[in-house]
């Protein structure tokens, strides 16, 4: 399977409500940066533990979450993938939408590295209501 493939795995396995198996497709000792916007899901996540009370802390924050995939560029070891991405933040009410840049790298069929490069300014005034 290509590394990019992998992804899509991920993502749908998410969408469909089957986290245990998505969860299953992150190496125990992966590395995702999300934003750093101080919110509860905010940060640097190491390892598959770290990562999964990451997602329990985002579930519930928005609603209708919409993920839209541009493109994705795919090496020998990296995924590049550009797209925008929509919500409403339930603690404010407010709307987000921003446009983003995500870094993947799966090793041995396991998303090993996830790296988020989105409008956290943006982000962090909707989420603090500013």
């Amino acid at each position: 399977m290509k590394s990019s493939q992998t992804i899509q795995q991920f993502r749908q396995l998410m969408t469909d409500g089957d986290q245990d198996a998505a969860f299953d497709m992150i190496a125990e000792d992966a590395y995702w940066h999300v934003d750093e916007t101080g919110a509860p899901w905010s940060g640097i996540f190491n390892g598959r533990k770290s990562i999964i009370e990451h997602f329990a802390k985002i579930s519930g924050t928005t609603e209708d979450f919409k993920r839209h995939v541009d493109k994705i560029i795919e090496d020998e070891e990296y995924i590049i993938e550009i797209g925008s991405l929509s919500c409403v933040l339930v603690k404010t009410g407010k709307p987000f939408y921003t446009e983003y840049v995500s870094v993947y790298k799966v090793q041995a069929g396991k998303i090993a590295y996830y790296r988020i490069y989105e409008d956290s300014l943006k982000l962090y005034l909707a989420y603090n209501k500013l």
